[in-house]
Formats: C-alpha cells, sequence, structure tokens
C-alpha cells in the first residue's frame, strides 16, 4: 500500500482500516469511494483518483462504509460499540489532519547579480567556517515540523483516551 502518497487523513483512516480489516479489503473500499477498478491494490491510479476528490469526503465516505461492514459481522453484538467508538475517533483525527493547511512551496531563491565594475576586485579566498555537530541549531529551523508533529501525537494521544475511556464507559451497559 502507497499510504505515504495518499493525502492527510486519509492515510490515517486507511491505516487504521487496514491494521483491523485488512490491508486488501481497505484499498479496495476505498478503491469504491474514489470509483477506480477494486483490485485490492493502491497504486496509481487509486492514489490519483483520491487526490482528485476532497480529503474530508474521502474520510467521512469511507468511515461509514466502513462502519456498515462492521456492523454485517456476526460479533458485533459483542463488539460493536468498541468498533464504533473506535472509527468514530478515527474520523474525527483524520478529519482533524485534513483541515490543516498545507505549506506553500519554498520561494525560488533568486541568487543576486554580481556588480558591474570596469576593474576586477581582488578576490581572497573567504575562511570555512567548522561544522560543530554539539552547537544548537538557529532559532526557528525545525520548530514548525516539531510543533506540527506534537500537534498530531497530542492529537492521536487524545483521541485514545477518549476511545479506551468510551470503552470503559461503555462495558458497564
Amino acid at each position: 500500500m502507497l499510504g505515504a502518497e495518499l493525502p492527510d487523513g486519509v492515510d490515517h483512516a486507511m491505516f487504521d482500516f487496514a491494521v483491523n480489516s485488512g490491508p486488501g479489503r481497505a484499498a479496495k473500499y476505498l478503491q469504491a469511494v474514489v470509483g477506480v477498478s477494486q483490485d485490492g491494490r493502491v497504486g496509481p491510479a487509486t492514489i490519483a483518483a483520491t487526490k482528485a476528490k476532497p480529503a474530508g469526503v474521502v474520510v467521512d465516505v469511507l468511515c461509514d462504509n466502513r462502519l456498515a461492514f462492521l456492523k454485517r459481522l456476526p460479533t458485533w453484538a459483542t463488539f460493536g460499540k468498541g468498533w464504533q467508538s473506535r472509527v468514530a475517533s478515527v474520523r474525527s483525527a483524520a478529519l482533524m489532519m485534513t483541515a490543516q493547511p498545507q505549506a506553500a512551496p519554498p520561494a525560488p531563491v533568486q541568487p543576486i547579480p554580481a556588480p558591474q565594475s570596469s576593474a576586477p576586485a581582488p578576490v581572497s579566498p573567504a575562511p570555512q567556517p567548522q561544522l560543530r555537530t554539539d552547537e544548537p541549531k538557529p532559532a526557528g529551523v525545525g520548530k514548525s515540523a516539531a510543533a506540527a508533529g506534537l500537534f498530531v501525537l497530542a492529537a492521536a494521544a487524545v483521541a485514545n483516551w477518549w476511545h479506551e475511556l468510551s470503552a470503559w464507559v461503555h462495558s458497564f451497559f
């Protein structure tokens, strides 16, 4: 499965579906949602069709179809509340991921033209800086990526906590 190439959020919903119901079934359900041939393999055609649709719509329909599949299982009466809670938490986390603004690609760097002069200026070799691995990085380098990663981890932890709490509460009913 080419999960890394799927849009944000769709990758999360697909990963959870594949782990819990099998990668072939998850792939076929995604292919049905995006309208391509259901061969059970997420390839270039499935990736392109998925990227052509709004990620939030794909997540919603995929989670709805997954829940419908689970409700048809004979063990739904025993495990249904937990499965329904899991699909709801996966949907919530995946939809949060689809709402993240995409970072704009960096602007191309234009070289600064050298000043035009009649006589060439003498060039002295610039001293080469010594690379040190024990120096801290300049402020701001990698902080946005780290913050985004922490946000995703926190959201996943909250979703997991909510899932566990719901399962515990539902165990009394």
